[in-house]
Parts: C-alpha cells; structure tokens; sequence
C-alpha cells in the first residue's frame, strides 16, 4: 500500500510538471506575441493617422536620434501650407483633407534616405535632414509642388511656405530651439503668399 501511494504521488508530481512546463510554454509565448505587440502600438502611436508619415512624437524623437548620432549639420525645415481655410471653405474639407495628405507624400519624398518628415501640427510639418545643400532641398520641395499643380486636375494649387535651421557644434540650438527659429523664418516667408489659390 505505501509503495501503490508512493508511485500515485509520483505520477501526480510527474504530470503537475508536464503541466506546469506546458503553461510555461504558452506564458512564454503569450509574453513573445505581447512583446510584437506593444512594439507596434508603439509605431502606430508615433505615425500620424491621416497621413502615414510621422507624427509629432515619432518626429521629435527621429529628428532626435538623428542630432544625437550626426557629427555635421542637421538642417531643419519647418513647412505650413498656404490657404487651408480657403481650401477648405471653397472645395470642401475632403479636398482639405487631400491636400494636407499631398504635403505628407511630397516631404516624405523628398526626404526619404536622408532624413525625416512628419505632421507636427494641423497643417504644420518638419523635416530634418543629413544635407549641406540647403538651398537645394527647398527648390527641391517648392518644385515637386509646381509640377503636381501643372499637372493635377485640381481646380486649386497646392502651396506651401517653409523656413529652416541648423542644428550643429557652432549654432548650439536644440532641435525645439530650431523648429522656433525655423517657424520665424517661415513666418516672413508665409506673409508674401498669395491667397489666389484657383487655378486660372
């Protein structure tokens, strides 16, 4: 009888461990699939909804990683498009709506390899790249919008004002102090627009 129980308790501990290792199989597992997930809810949280570039967050924390890793200058581009309201009141806020996911896809663009794009703002963006030609960048920006609206068959133009900055060894600015110093220029810029946004 002792020997009957003593081999029932060993088969009970036996099977407790094959089912404890099963559970540790699947809580190992679970913590994997939980892992992949709060990774991508982490992406999703930095990447803006309506146009798939990156948010103000993903942004900030990019153009960041970005100063913190680069020796030379980063060039910082703060861009607002022109005449939203009027878009908006005229056409309709899909069209809006359009323009602003237009603005997205021309940055993202233009900026892919060297740098980074996200919407920062309502219908306020920002890039910062790895250039020292920052002349060409924005020609580079204002001429991929002349030639959407020469051939959109849009019955508005989509503009854009920009202004930029650097953050390097010699201009000792953050990243916030450059997008300020960044919109202040834009600023001046954004008073010359024209607020004729119909195309002729």
């Amino acid at each position: 009888e002792f020997l009957v129980n003593q081999l029932s308790s060993a088969a009970k501990m036996i099977d407790l461990l094959k089912t404890n290792e099963k559970v540790q199989q699947k809580l190992e597992e679970s913590l994997a699939v939980l892992k992949e997930n709060n990774i991508a809810l982490d992406n999703l949280s930095r990447i803006d909804a309506m146009t798939g570039i990156l948010n103000r967050r993903g942004f900030m924390d990019a153009a960041q990683k970005m100063i913190d890793r680069k020796d030379g200058t980063v060039y910082v581009i703060y861009v607002d498009m022109n005449n939203l309201k009027i878009i908006n009141d005229r056409y309709g806020h899909e069209e809006g709506d359009y323009s602003l996911k237009l603005i997205a896809d021309i940055l993202g663009k233009t900026v892919e390899g060297r740098g980074v794009a996200g919407r920062i703002g309502g219908d306020e963006f920002a890039c910062a790249l790895d250039y020292d030609k920052e002349d060409e960048v924005l020609q580079e920006i204002y001429h991929q919008f002349y030639l959407h609206n020469q051939s959109s068959d849009k019955p508005y133009n989509v503009t854009v004002s920009a202004g930029t900055s650097k953050v390097d060894e010699e201009s000792g600015l953050t990243l916030q102090h450059a997008l300020t110093q960044a919109d202040e220029g834009l600023y001046h810029v954004k008073m010359l627009r024209s607020k004729d946004v119909a195309k002729e």
